[in-house]
């Protein structure tokens, strides 16, 4: 078996985050810590499906497991009999437990299991401040990071007090709980870009990290829809400023436009055009400071999205967010994007007939479109990607309230397809981030669809007629009790 190009990361400490006013209806609060177990299910089932096609195709009878032991290849059975045996071989109910660090899965494994226990502090790291850092000293700064960590710090105590953790003017029903879940967050992903960029040649090439609370409706000083540090710009902001990374391709595929990571993406890419037209203006002017072409070059960031338009933070019909969600803006005052509206298809053969390429087509395309227009190399060049969940054909009806959702088919092709466009871009390096997804059944598919997808662009085996869509349908999901879930 080759060594593993893809990775999955699991932070436990996202469990440490939930609500606490207990007077409300738990019901209501679909941002709760279960997700990342959903999660670890349908990865537990990416694995199990992968490396049961790879002991096929090698004809192997057995496999390597953790600690040089070794366990007999997968029975041809029920998927749910397969991620439970998934499950024990990896390990993942210590991983989403909280529990001391196992043995990860082995590295000639298809998928490379991480149990993450990075942290950070907010206030000093370089790429938090990157995005939401300010300076202190100045009359104006509103110091959204101490603040954040003051909410954190106080909330148990304004809940014993009768009140509420959440300071007035912000969503009631958003969670305030703990700063270390937070930072576990955004450390996990800066860990995850280290990864990738790590020239050996057996590092992994592409990661996908499990990873709450969710980050792309946070802006530089608002918290929005559960999000209060964005998680994907931060990744970013690690990858330009530890790596050399200049050109950054975000794609988001959440249901929920990432209004907070094009907000970002845009003050990002005006400050980086403002610096390019103040050089090229010293340099017409004969005094340019001499810096090579390569100390010049600011981050630069498409963002490309495929979302409802009807959907939050637009379902209330808000001019400048609806407006927002539609922009399509290329090369033009040094902004990069593009906002795809999912579209209504009458069953899974009518969305790839009419629909999926055309999605691919745009962003892509214009992703692509981006490199040549700012000189990207490969080498300088990341793709991140913001994997919500939550247009999935198996959301719960309530949050998917305007029949737009996309087959569980497209994360095993779009995965595919982000990661050919890596392979050939950016030297493979890709990273995918958590954010959506509120039914277990649609995490569980989703995220098995998508981790499948990650590993199949890497394997010489991957047979591409295969049916995607079968990882689980409605009736499988349904004999997954949540006893299964670790």
């Amino acid at each position: 078996m080759e060594p593993s190009r893809t990775a999955v990361f699991l932070q436990p400490a996202g469990l440490q985050h939930r609500y606490i006013r207990k007077k409300h209806a738990l019901s209501d609060i679909v941002e709760r810590p279960e997700r990342l177990r959903a999660v670890c299910v349908g990865v537990a089932a990416a694995i199990a499906r992968l490396d049961a096609r790879e002991v096929r195709r090698d004809n192997k009878t057995t496999l390597s497991g953790a600690e040089g032991s070794t366990v007999a290849p997968l029975k041809q059975g029920t998927i749910a009999d397969d991620l439970v045996n998934a499950l024990d071989r990896l390990h993942l109910q210590a991983a989403a437990s909280g529990a001391p660090a196992q043995a990860q899965a082995p590295q000639e494994s298809v998928v490379r299991l991480v149990q993450s226990r990075a942290t950070l502090d907010i206030y000093t790291h370089p790429a938090v401040q990157f995005v939401h850092g300010e300076d202190p000293t100045l009359p104006t700064s509103k110091g959204y990071l101490r603040d954040l960590g003051s909410w954190c710090a106080t909330s148990q105590e304004k809940i014993n007090e009768g009140g509420s953790e959440i300071p007035p003017g912000y969503p009631q029903g958003d969670l305030y709980r703990t700063i270390d879940a937070i930072a576990s967050a955004a450390a996990t992903v800066c860990e995850a870009v280290d990864m990738v960029t790590n020239e050996n040649d057996t590092s992994p090439r592409r990661a996908f990290v499990a990873i709450r609370p969710p980050g792309h409706h946070c802006s530089d000083d608002v918290p929005s829809g559960f999000c209060f540090i964005n998680n994907v710009v931060v990744a970013a902001a690690h990858a330009h400023l530890q790596h050399n990374i200049n050109a950054v391709i975000i794609l988001d595929i959440d249901l929920h436009h990432g209004n907070g990571t094009q907000a970002l993406a845009w003050s990002i890419n005006a400050d980086t055009d403002r610096k390019d037209l103040e050089e090229d203006a010293r340099a017409a002017a004969g005094s340019s400071l001499g810096q090579p072409e390569s100390a010049k070059r600011g981050l630069k960031i498409y963002f490309g999205s495929l979302h409802d338009i009807n959907s939050f933070p637009c379902e209330d019909g808000d001019a400048e967010l609806v407006q927002a969600a539609s922009t399509s803006l290329h090369n033009a005052h040094g902004q990069f994007i593009e906002n795809v509206h999912i579209e209504p298809y009458e069953s899974e053969e009518d969305f790839y007939a009419r629909f999926y390429d055309k999605y691919k087509a745009r962003l892509l395309g214009k992703a692509k479109a981006f490199l040549d227009a700012v000189k990207a190399t490969p080498k300088g060049t990341i793709v991140l990607v913001s994997a919500g969940f939550d247009a999935s054909q198996h959301e719960h009806s309530s949050m998917s309230r305007h029949s737009r959702f996309l087959p569980t088919s497209f994360y095993t092709r779009f995965a595919r397809d982000a990661a050919a466009f890596a392979d050939q871009h950016a030297e493979g390096k890709l990273v995918s981030v958590l954010e959506g997804g509120y039914s277990d059944r649609a995490l569980m598919s989703g995220a098995g669809a998508w981790v499948q997808g990650l590993a199949d662009a890497g394997l010489a085996s991957t047979n591409t007629t295969e049916e995607d869509g079968q990882w689980w349908d409605a009736k499988d999901l349904a004999k997954v009790k949540y006893h299964h879930l670790p």
